[in-house]
């Protein structure tokens, strides 16, 4: 296990982001004994195709699966861009990358108080210059896959690198503000659920359970060929560490820092679940191929 602090810019725009900051955590998806999801970042190109039926994220799909693809015959010891999360070294880096990725975004500054440090435990760590990305991620590159390699061998582009450390592990948020701010949002997207999410975040802090009401996206794939999306939540922490959730949330109480809560009315339930219908998607995958294929005709 390494111990390090990193950095990383969060948006709380995000209904799965900010459940999972207002716990005060980071997780990757490959941080479990399963094995199971796929990270925000990739589930969310996929999710805005499903959506709008469009070719815009076919390059990037398309891409994303030739990066993966040579990392699992050529780097199988990095961190899969599909599994990881993605941090910064530094606020510096963390800035420097706002700055290149959003150059006319009119809420620069609400990105930039978004970075937050994270102290990490990591089963991993892959290190590599974002530069790549940025030129090739988007094009058209057919055959050609040494810019791919370069990536992942850890190579500069140029140079003004912006480096970037794709992680496996958990890290907690450091940025209180952000965590309060990222509450607010669950507050008024799924009021209900906010028992929930106190206690999880209470359970975290003070009782260390790493994984309770963890959020994560999926990809199934079944016979029908069929590409299936979904949000899943774990709650199996909540059932088998009701004592110590309990005693999570006294401390909190006795610190004044229990975290506001919303009942469901007229129910006898104490939380709703997050209701992530709008986070689901069903793709056929010879209509994904379509999009693939229409971009490259298109390039």
């Amino acid at each position: 296990m390494i111990n390090k602090t990193l950095y990383a810019y969060i948006d709380i725009n995000n209904p799965i982001v900010a459940w999972e900051i207002a716990i005060g955590r980071i997780c990757s998806a490959c941080d479990s004994k399963d094995n199971f999801g796929i990270s925000l970042w990739m589930y969310g190109k996929f999710l805005s195709v499903a959506q709008q039926r469009t070719t815009y994220n076919a390059p990037l799909i398309k891409n994303e699966f030739k990066l993966e693809l040579v990392r699992q015959k050529y780097f199988p010891e990095k961190v899969s861009r599909g599994t990881g999360v993605f941090l910064f070294e530094s606020v510096g880096d963390a800035k420097r990358a706002i700055e290149t990725w959003f150059p006319k975004d009119k809420t620069h500054g609400e990105r930039i108080n978004s970075i937050t440090q994270v102290n990490f435990s990591a089963n991993k760590l892959t290190r590599v210059d974002s530069n790549w990305i940025s030129e090739f991620l988007c094009k058209d590159t057919g055959e050609n896959d040494e810019w791919i390699h370069n990536y992942w061998k850890g190579n500069n582009f140029n140079d003004n690198p912006i480096y970037e450390v794709i992680a496996s592990g958990i890290g907690m948020i450091m940025n209180d503000e952000l965590r309060i701010n990222a509450y607010k949002k669950i507050l008024q997207i799924w009021p209900t659920s906010t028992p929930l999410l106190s206690m999880a975040s209470c359970a975290f802090a003070y009782k260390k359970i790493e994984n309770i009401a963890l959020m994560k996206c999926a990809l199934i794939s079944d016979e029908s060929k069929k590409i299936k999306g979904s949000a899943w939540i774990n709650i199996e922490d909540l059932k088998r560490n009701e004592k110590e959730i309990i005693h999570a949330l006294s401390i909190a109480k006795e610190k004044n820092e229990l975290p506001p809560m919303i009942l469901p009315n007229g129910e006898d339930a104490f939380f709703q679940l997050p209701d992530m219908r709008n986070f689901a998607f069903e793709l056929n995958q010879n209509e994904l191929e379509y999009y693939l294929s229409k971009f490259t005709k298109q390039s």
